[in-house]
């Protein structure tokens, strides 16, 4: 008889582990061959969607084999996508980072804004201090433990601040000199 057979919930992509104890009979040797061919008592697998195994298990001593099913559960993997608003500005600004929608519910959400910052949460702001280009990394985790990870390569260009200057070739003017030149010295 098999006493117990153990099943996996696996994110899209993993690997699922699955096994089986055989007892009675003639007390062994077992063989064990799987629905998708394996033989042994523990498997490893990766399927796509949820998927049902069958096992079945002889002892090669007269005792009838005995079959039983388990089911491989696949749960998808969530979305990290985020949209930053506005992507482009100067010193001191602050960015909303928007996360895209999910077709999965999600348990955790964290942000890695690129500057030494972190932070928890869904919708989240952060103020960009200094000049640079940014790359932020936003992770979230499902309900079924699934993790996705996006990177978004130069998300948030921060320009530094424009400083305002000029210089004048006149600084006393009267009406026998009235033209003053300006030079734009702003950066």
């Amino acid at each position: 008889q098999i006493s117990s057979v153990a099943g996996d919930t696996i994110c899209v992509g993993s690997t699922g582990t699955l096994h089986v104890v055989a007892e009675g009979g003639s007390g062994g040797p077992f063989d064990f061959i799987w629905s998708e061919g394996s033989t042994g008592n523990t498997i490893n697998v990766s399927p796509g969607v949820n998927t049902l195994y069958t096992v079945t298990v002889n002892d090669h001593c007269g005792t009838p084999p005995v079959t039983q099913q388990v089911m491989l559960v696949v749960n998808p993997i969530p979305f990290a996508g985020f949209t930053p608003q506005p992507p482009v500005g100067c010193s001191g600004m602050t960015v909303q980072f928007y996360p895209s929608p999910n077709t999965v519910q999600i348990a955790s959400s964290s942000w890695n804004f690129g500057d030494g910052s972190v932070m928890d949460g869904q919708s989240v702001e952060h103020t960009y201090s200094y000049p640079g280009t940014y790359n932020v990394q936003h992770t979230v985790i499902s309900t079924d433990g699934c993790r996705a990870d996006a990177t978004m390569p130069a998300s948030v260009v921060v320009n530094p601040k424009p400083l305002a200057d000029f210089s004048a070739s006149n600084t006393e003017v009267s009406v026998f000199n009235p033209i003053v030149d300006f030079v734009n010295l702003s950066s």
